[in-house]
């Protein structure tokens, strides 16, 4: 997922590595047993409940405007990108993201799409590792990202998948731009 809204985004680049180990699913048997009973309908797909937890809080550090901080909100980013991922709920990423940055727009309008009528997305959440900041410039600083991104299915109500997409790791370059209120994500390449 991460190339396709990079892609859309601002043209970044992604590096697709293969897993170093698969492990196989394990499944409990869940077939119906047969009886001489009438057949009966089988129950419908229900969606999977929305995570409770609430939206990830804002670390001290997160707000000062120094390489630190910025890797601190870079974190903070990607865990509510998380959130709006695994929730629909895209307030609080659209809310540290800068208007003008076109991938941060396109996951939002996709996780805003994705719930649209009671839709979800199973999986497409990142595992990230921040490495420390560039240089502070006068509108922000560059951060290196490494992200594993797990398997994703953008999924309708009644559970048939619309779009799905292999797990991937990608190098990402987050720039958190400065602004009067803080940090704001201001693009991805």
């Amino acid at each position: 997922m991460i190339s396709v809204l990079l892609a859309l985004g601002t043209g970044g680049c992604t590096q697709d590595q293969p897993d170093s180990e698969v492990t196989a699913p394990t499944f409990a048997d869940t077939s119906p047993q047969l009886s001489e009973a009438a057949p009966s309908a089988p129950a419908p797909t229900e969606p999977s409940p929305a995570p409770t937890e609430a939206a990830p809080p804002l670390p001290d550090l997160a707000v000062q405007q120094t390489p630190e901080g910025a890797v601190a909100f870079t974190q903070w980013w990607f865990e509510t990108l998380n959130y709006a991922t695994a929730t629909g709920d895209t307030a609080g990423l659209r809310a540290a993201s800068d208007p003008a940055c076109g991938t941060c727009d396109s996951f939002v309008l996709e996780i805003e799409n994705a719930f649209t009528s009671g839709g979800r997305i199973e999986g497409g959440l990142f595992d990230v590792r921040v490495d420390p900041a560039g240089a502070l410039e006068p509108l922000g600083v560059r951060v290196p990202v490494f992200a594993d991104v797990s398997a994703t299915e953008i999924m309708r109500a009644d559970g048939s998948a619309i779009k799905t997409f292999d797990a991937e790791q990608s190098t990402i370059v987050f720039t958190a731009l400065l602004t009067d209120a803080g940090w704001v994500a201001g693009g991805l390449a």
